[in-house]
């Protein structure tokens, strides 16, 4: 008979999950369909069940050595006279040693009981013992344990109990079948109150006390345990969790976020879109404080964890890119992007706003979430390169290779979780620096590899603390409670999914919002369904005014162009001074370019040209032909520069096709009036006034100036040739095939 381990171990009890200080969050039937709370619930004992269970129980408890001689007598005499066992005569000591190694009632158990009893008393103290007995102890049903009973009974911990719950619980063991309320309330109620009459006779209850106590009814039948975080609870249990688990949930914090979910879920269950997930971390421990896995965990779907569900992710990955390029030397957040209808093969890129700016500032691109800038700067950096990149950073769900993905992946071609995101962007707030969200104290957040310098981090921090806010948000810097925040917004194709994220100094919030069913909806966007909860939830969280804090030694000056932003070159007329990360080599201004001209400035020539007659020698600005002509129809007049000298060995610089691209293979599909659709063939040239010849298949279709366009219709499957002419003998020629 080896002494029971007084801390409980080797029992088995239900998995039960509490926030961050304690509080009961969920609990689950043990492997015997039992509700035992492992003992670390309830660390002490409380003194009104104390008094209520010596009382009731064993009076010499904290006189006897494990065992009472004369009650050991006074049972055998009962069993005798009985011929059968009414009584065992055991002490509370002898009953925690048989509650945890349970036996047949025989002579030979009550020996054994007997000797574990004796051992207790001489290694433990009473406290301890009685905690031992009442982790254990039988309270009707398939409740076992004071934990498990105070809960399920009155609803309350154990150390929130009155005098008269406290005498019920101390009843129920001696007699647990009595528990059935809607049968047999009468002797229970019979058994209280005379135990509560004892405690005022022993001078432990006060007499002006006993009346209230006897007035409290008994409990009308068991309560459920709390069902809060009900998802993270779930995860953590199909983790393998045991026993008690302290999670780093905050239960004040987490009932804020589901109260605001509920909200924000009511108004949008109008518009068809019925599920939510929210996820709230400390930026800088990692911790997780809030978990909102569906607004509804009851519901037809509402089981289903949106936080850990991979899903489409809209424009959310855009600044992590455009850190990346940044720290490649690509970019500069001023550095001009082309923003214009693109073709890359069949994959023909928009903005969600279909208008387009000609050339935009990085920054600017990043706040207004444009689409054609982004995918641009992926063809750039490298679609392989990202994808290493996205991996690295903690997305699992990236199933396939990066050719496969191509460059939709910066648009939503790539699924993650909310999981993944708030990872994702944690990362940015902190520095760069990724390690992973924990849910557990006991596992604390791990530091992981640098992704990203931390120049590169601060600038993408400052750019999206200046997305615009939808709604009354706009005016978010304005209103009283304004909290610093860099946040992102995504709608994934199709409108199945919106997405809101932001991070501050301490916080990283992600909220999604969408249907589980996976159906899209018109009227889903992250501005409307995903960023009003994530403001909300910010407001919610514990108030902060700091900013992200960077060190000089994190950049470093250079002088960048002042009209491209890119690195000044020598071409550069006028250059300004920014930071960029340490030991970057930012690319050179690519539109500043040194031309040489006649003496008289009318016509461009060549180098050789102009060395051999001699001329004009002057920086200027050129943009590429489609570039130019998307300025010109916007209304924006630039300085001309000189045309091509007939002749000149660079003339068809001013000549560009659009569309369609090189070796292109188009669908033209049939409509249903049975002609096949038309096709529309663009072109730009850089000068405004210069004319631009079509002809396909060797046949003229007309020429074009200012805007150039040429629809084409009823075109047959197979191969075609265009060629492109203009006034000046610039010649392009490109070959495509269409297929049904």
């Amino acid at each position: 008979w080896p002494i029971p381990a007084l801390d409980g171990r080797g029992a088995d009890y239900s998995l039960t999950i509490t926030d961050t200080d304690g509080q009961l969050l969920r609990v689950y039937l043990n492997h015997a369909q039992q509700w035992i709370l492992p003992p670390e619930t309830t660390p002490a004992v409380p003194l009104k069940l104390i008094a209520a269970l010596t009382t009731f129980e064993d009076r010499q408890f904290f006189r006897h050595w494990g065992y009472s001689l004369p009650a050991l007598v006074r049972a055998v005499g009962q069993n005798l006279s009985q011929g059968r066992i009414v009584s065992g005569g055991s002490t509370l000591t002898m009953q925690a040693a048989r509650l945890t190694a349970p036996q047949a009632r025989t002579l030979w158990a009550k020996a054994g009981e007997l000797l574990t009893a004796l051992k207790l008393e001489l290694v433990a103290s009473k406290t301890d013992i009685l905690k031992l007995y009442l982790s254990q102890a039988p309270f009707g049903g398939n409740i076992r344990g004071l934990a498990a009973a105070g809960w399920k009974y009155f609803g309350k911990p154990a150390a929130d109990l009155t005098w008269a719950e406290s005498a019920l619980l101390a009843v129920l063991p001696n007699a647990p079948g009595l528990i059935t309320l809607d049968k047999t309330p009468g002797p229970l109620t019979a058994k209280r109150n005379h135990l509560l009459q004892l405690l005022v006779d022993n001078g432990l209850l006060p007499a002006a006390d006993l009346a209230t106590a006897l007035d409290e009814p008994l409990p009308d039948g068991t309560r459920a345990f709390p069902q809060l975080a009900p998802h993270a609870a779930d995860r953590l249990r199909q983790a393998g969790a045991a026993n008690l688990v302290r999670t780093t949930l905050s239960l004040p914090l987490q009932s804020k976020v589901d109260a605001l979910a509920a909200y924000h879920n009511h108004v949008l269950r109008e518009a068809g879109i019925r599920n939510l997930a929210v996820v709230v971390a400390e930026t800088a421990t990692g911790k997780v404080r809030a978990y909102l896995g569906s607004q509804d965990f009851g519901g037809d779907t509402g089981q289903v964890d949106g936080v850990q569900a991979p899903r489409s992710t809209g424009s959310l990955l855009k600044p992590f890119l455009y850190a990346l390029a940044i720290d490649r030397g690509l970019l500069t957040p001023d550095a001009l992007l082309r923003d214009l209808p693109t073709n890359f093969g069949a994959y023909a890129p928009k903005n969600a706003s279909q208008e387009y700016a000609g050339l935009v500032p990085l920054k600017e691109a990043l706040i207004r979430s444009l689409n054609v800038p982004a995918v641009l700067t992926l063809e750039s950096y490298g679609v392989a390169d990202f994808w290493e990149f996205l991996h690295k950073a903690g997305l699992t769900h990236l199933v396939r290779s990066a050719k496969d993905y191509g460059l939709p992946l910066i648009l939503g071609g790539a699924e993650a979780s909310v999981w993944e995101i708030a990872g994702l962007y944690r990362t940015l707030g902190q520095n760069g620096r990724r390690s992973d969200l924990t849910l557990r104290e006991d596992q604390p957040s791990r530091p992981g590899p640098a992704l990203f310098s931390p120049g590169a981090a601060g600038q993408i921090q400052d750019i999206l603390r200046e997305v615009r806010r939808p709604g009354v948000q706009t005016w978010w810097h304005q209103l009283a409670g304004y909290t610093p925040l860099a946040w992102k917004t995504g709608t994934s194709f199709g409108q199945k999914d919106a997405w809101a994220a932001g991070v501050s100094p301490e916080w990283t919030v992600v909220v999604w919002a969408g249907n589980f069913t996976g159906e899209g909806n018109p009227g889903l966007t992250s501005v409307g369904g995903a960023a009003p909860l994530l403001f909300d939830v910010f407001n919610a969280l514990p108030r902060h005014d700091g900013w992200f804090e960077h060190a000089a030694s994190e950049t470093e000056d250079l002088q960048l162009c002042a009209d491209t932003g890119y690195q000044a070159g020598p071409d550069c007329p006028t250059t300004l001074t920014a930071r960029v990360p340490v030991g970057t080599q930012v690319l050179l201004c690519p539109y500043h370019q040194t031309i040489y001209t006649t003496a008289d400035g009318q016509w461009r020539v060549d180098s050789e040209s102009w060395g051999r007659e001699g001329g004009l020698k002057k920086a200027v600005l050129i943009y590429p032909p489609e570039v130019l002509q998307h300025l010109r129809q916007s209304g924006r007049v630039l300085p001309p520069v000189p045309p091509w000298k007939p002749g000149s060995s660079g003339q068809t610089a001013g000549l560009a096709l659009l569309y369609p691209p090189e070796g292109a293979k188009l669908v033209l599909p049939i409509d249903l009036d049975g002609h096949r659709q038309a096709l529309t063939l663009r072109a730009a040239q850089a000068l405004a006034q210069e004319k631009v010849f079509w002809y396909l298949d060797g046949r003229y279709l007309g020429v074009t100036q200012g805007q150039h366009s040429q629809t084409v219709s009823g075109l047959s499957p197979g191969q075609h040739q265009l060629l492109l002419l203009d006034g000046r003998g610039n010649r392009l020629e490109r070959r495509f095939e269409t297929a049904d």
